[in-house]
């Protein structure tokens, strides 16, 4: 009897697949052709043994593995959880690391992928092309149907020629329980967004001669922060009025937010998002609760650019940090006093790669010292993806302690990917 891919998979990285990705390597769905974004994937034979560029060592998170491409070099992975588990797939972008969760498992994704479109455009529309074709968003609609018992009419369209707005088909998704925590985010940049913000680029920034970080790109995140003076000017420019063309919904952003971390610690931009709208409520102390612990979330995890956060200055390296910073009196002595939120207060943008690094390695090494190896693997992790290194060749030593802590914790599976990150950087 020949052996089934899923078989082969699951023995060589010690992994427990779902039913989805059972479906999806036995039953040769990924021969198929896609229309969405996310259409090139990942042969088995591929995935078994990845040639040199397909995981981008250093960058690609270290319990990653890629399964569905596009064109620019970004994939749709799944991630390995301690017990070989499937835990989530993410949508990773090789620009500049930054990760999205996408679905509890690949046809969540593939689903989110067709019906709302991600090329990283604005939410407000759809991709231009349609659905024809769309092997791999069909397969994914249609395996969800049976997994949810949903009817045809209670699963988003993956046709972008269809009518339904973005929020419909958020909502869509949203009632199935399909892909929470990318729907959360879509209704959150659906929320935060303007005809400014869809309008404001550096080059309106330079006719005005306003400077594009931190004044402008402040704009564009919260209209409110813009002065009444250039609120009329805006009104002129563009023929609307300020109330139409800079209107946000905050309360609803904030619900979205409120969402994620309830359920998770690892989404910066939920926290982000969760404390300003309390610090322009005036909520201060609210504002610092939820900072403090969007403190500890990976800076890949903060979406600055789609949201507009990166207005803080660039030696505090997270938004929280430079939040923090503003109000220190607010603090209990034991956080404004701790080692890990100094590492950002002291504001040296180019040393503080290093220092982060340096302050996770330090915790790993005493950690495996200790035999405390599952601590020690989350410290390793945290050394390479917190805030990430300059250079690609030190993340050598950091796979190679992720592999052995994962595997003296009891975790093949996260060893194994690991190890396979390792040996893809070296190659």
């Amino acid at each position: 009897m020949e052996q089934r891919w899923s078989d082969v998979l699951s023995k060589q990285y010690h992994l427990r697949l779902p039913a989805d990705l059972v479906d999806w390597l036995d039953q040769g769905v990924w021969r198929r052709t896609g229309a969405a974004e996310f259409r090139q994937p990942h042969s088995p034979e591929e995935l078994l043994a990845p040639s040199p560029g397909m995981i981008w060592a250093g960058f690609m998170p270290p319990d990653a593995l890629p399964l569905v491409g596009n064109e620019y070099g970004d994939h749709l992975c799944l991630r390995v959880a301690p017990e070989g588990d499937v835990s989530e797939i993410i949508c990773w972008r090789h620009g500049g690391g930054d990760w999205t969760p996408y679905g509890a498992n690949l046809a969540e994704a593939l689903l989110f992928d067709a019906a709302i479109g991600s090329r990283d455009l604005e939410l407000t529309q759809y991709l231009e092309e349609s659905a024809a074709g769309n092997e791999l968003g069909q397969w994914a609609r249609d395996f969800l149907s049976k997994e949810k018992a949903a009817t045809a009419e209670q699963l988003p369209s993956i046709n972008h020629t269809s009518p339904d707005t973005p929020e419909r088909a958020l909502r869509q998704l949203q009632e199935q329980g399909i892909a929470a925590f990318a729907v959360a985010r879509g209704f959150c940049l659906v929320a935060l967004e303007s005809e400014f913000k869809r309008q404001g680029d550096a080059c309106l920034a330079s006719d005005w001669d306003i400077s594009w970080t931190p004044e402008f790109v402040s704009w564009l995140f919260d209209a409110s922060l813009i002065p009444e003076h250039w609120r009329e000017l805006i009104g002129q420019r563009f023929g609307a009025t300020p109330e139409e063309f800079l209107r946000q919904d905050w309360p609803s952003a904030q619900r979205a937010a409120q969402q994620c971390v309830e359920k998770r610690a690892d989404l910066a931009w939920a926290f982000d998002i969760l404390g300003w709208s309390h610090e322009r409520a005036g909520e201060i102390e609210q504002a610092v609760k939820w900072y403090a612990r969007g403190l500890n979330a990976p800076v890949f995890s903060d979406e600055s650019i789609r949201f507009r956060s990166h207005w803080q200055p660039e030696g505090f390296g997270k938004f929280s940090a430079s939040r923090l910073a503003e109000y220190p009196e607010l603090l209990p002595e034991s956080v404004r006093n701790d080692e890990y939120l100094q590492l950002f207060w002291r504001q040296d943008a180019e040393s503080l790669h290093a220092r982060v690094r340096d302050y996770w390695l330090e915790r790993a090494t005493a950690a495996m010292a200790a035999n405390r190896y599952d601590e020690a693997y989350r410290c390793y992790y945290r050394a390479g993806w917190d805030y990430g290194l300059q250079y690609v060749d030190s993340f050598d030593d950091i796979l190679g302690g992720l592999a052995e802590s994962a595997h003296l914790a009891g975790w093949p599976a996260l060893a194994g990917i690991a190890a396979l990150h390792r040996q893809q950087l070296r190659s």
